[in-house]
């Protein structure tokens, strides 16, 4: 009887008793290594209009005077002519090139493996045209932007996603041989943007 009332009182202290067990655990770590490809996304200008005002030219006309002038001519020639010696000569309120700068012409966004992103600037078409004679021509076409330039080539760190790095074009025109007021076109240049 005595056995007896051992046992159940060890088993109603078992039953009351927490199981003592070790704590079972399995840790597992993964190492993740992403590639990311070269993305370069280039945002640019598809068509461009620019219109000269007439400047300090007010109204658009200008009068020069060039002073006296005397000359002889025959009373017996046919036409009785006298030179006035006027010749246009000395300088012209409009120049023969004018430096052009396009601010926030261009802007990119990417990644590169080298961590840097090319941009360049070629002129595809030098000459605007009014379909006639008249022609103003674009030249020395660069790029401005990130700290770098003015070059035909710039290398810019590459911006990432967010924010991207805007720039500017600069190119000479020669206004020279344009001799008509009206609407110019064939006149363009291409932006590149690349991953080296």
């Amino acid at each position: 009887m005595f056995k007896r009332s051992i046992a159940i009182f060890s088993l109603g202290m078992a039953l009351a008793m927490p199981w003592q067990h070790a704590q079972a655990q399995a840790v597992g770590d993964t190492a993740i290594s992403i590639d990311f490809p070269n993305i370069v996304i280039l945002h640019y200008i598809s068509t461009l209009t620019l219109t000269f005002d007439a400047g300090t030219i007010t109204p658009a006309q200008d009068s020069v005077d060039e002073g006296a002038a005397s000359d002889t001519a025959s009373i017996t020639d046919a036409t009785a002519t006298f030179d006035l010696g006027v010749t246009g000569a000395g300088a012209s309120p409009v120049p023969a090139s004018v430096p052009v700068l396009l601010q926030n012409a261009w802007a990119v966004r990417g990644i590169s493996t080298s961590g840097t992103i090319d941009v360049d600037i070629s002129i595809t078409g030098a000459n605007a045209t009014d379909g006639g004679t008249s022609t103003a021509t674009m030249s020395a076409a660069t790029v401005t932007g990130g700290g770098q330039g003015p070059l035909a080539s710039i290398t810019i760190p590459a911006p990432g996603f967010g924010t991207p790095t805007v720039g500017d074009v600069n190119f000479s025109l020669d206004v020279s041989g344009v001799t008509t007021a009206q609407t110019h076109t064939g006149m363009s240049y291409q932006i590149t943007a690349s991953a080296p």
